[in-house]
């Protein structure tokens, strides 16, 4: 099991992640799929920093049963309305609306929970469909 937490505070956190997912997950699938993958880590790490002044991505990679996860956690003010927060094209900022529906479209499981504490938790996870040869 290979484990990264990584704190999100700003666009050159986003491209670190980014870049650790795709190392992480590049000699056990293709390109292609690595780099899918790498975008989820990038639009949930956008977010983090976009609409909740940062927070932290914890990867989870488990080769033995060739699964990842993904987890993005904050203290954020949430999501009022998370069905409507993972409709294409809604936006309750800035954005295109499309990150959060991306992120569910890609992998193979995910979930979106408001914290009682306060924030907003997304975990979502894949197994990898391709191999590296």
């Amino acid at each position: 099991m290979v484990e990264r937490r990584v704190q999100i505070n700003n666009e050159a956190d986003v491209m670190r992640i980014t870049i650790l997912t795709r190392k992480m997950l590049e000699s056990h699938c293709k390109q292609s799929e690595y780099m899918l993958i790498s975008t989820v880590t990038s639009e949930l790490a956008t977010n983090l920093v976009r609409y909740a002044r940062g927070g932290f991505i914890h990867l989870r990679f488990d080769p033995s049963v060739r699964q990842m996860s993904i987890e993005s956690s904050d203290q954020g003010p949430g999501i009022e309305n998370i069905e409507q927060a993972m409709q294409e094209g809604y936006s309750g900022g800035k954005g295109l609306g499309v990150g959060l529906p991306a992120v569910q479209r890609i992998m193979d499981e995910m979930h979106i929970e408001n914290r009682v504490d306060g924030g907003l938790r997304v975990q979502a996870q894949c197994k990898l469909k391709t191999s590296h040869r």
